[in-house]
């Protein structure tokens, strides 16, 4: 699992500490919102690539494949990656992820492969929008 934290999270525990009922909603609506925009950026990152890796045949159903290059989100194949991508809201927590065994290491790479990241990035894409929300909400 990759856990996110943000820096000032002792201001922002404070200024939630003071905030509203209306505010905490709006937090927790923010939170899912953010969630929600960190799975399908993902899964839209597997889906449509770049690829600019070796291209292949493949076998059981023969087709060509282009592959990723290295740094690369992973080139969608048989839509499996893409498909397990799963997302929980509880609360003022969101939680993106895959079952997939090998999701790991297409994310950080192996001693033999290199990282494919699909989910740092989109986490990372939606790190200053989640940021404005919660001062909007907060200040």
């Amino acid at each position: 699992m990759i856990a996110v934290t943000f820096e000032g999270m002792d201001e922002l525990k404070k200024a939630f500490k003071e905030a509203s009922e209306t505010a905490r909603q709006k937090v927790a609506e923010a939170v899912a919102r953010t969630t929600l925009d960190v799975h399908n950026a993902s899964v839209k990152r597997i889906q449509n690539g770049p690829a600019s890796g070796i291209v292949y045949e493949l076998y059981k159903p023969r087709r060509t494949h282009q592959a990723s290059a290295p740094g690369e989100p992973p080139m969608s194949d048989t839509g499996r990656l893409a498909s397990s991508m799963q997302f929980e809201i509880d609360g003022l927590t969101g939680y993106v992820f895959t079952p997939v065994e090998y999701g790991p290491y297409l994310e950080f790479g192996t001693s033999r492969m290199a990282a494919r990241p699909f989910l740092l990035p989109s986490v990372e894409e939606q790190r200053e929008p989640f940021r404005e929300a919660l001062k909007g909400i907060l200040s």
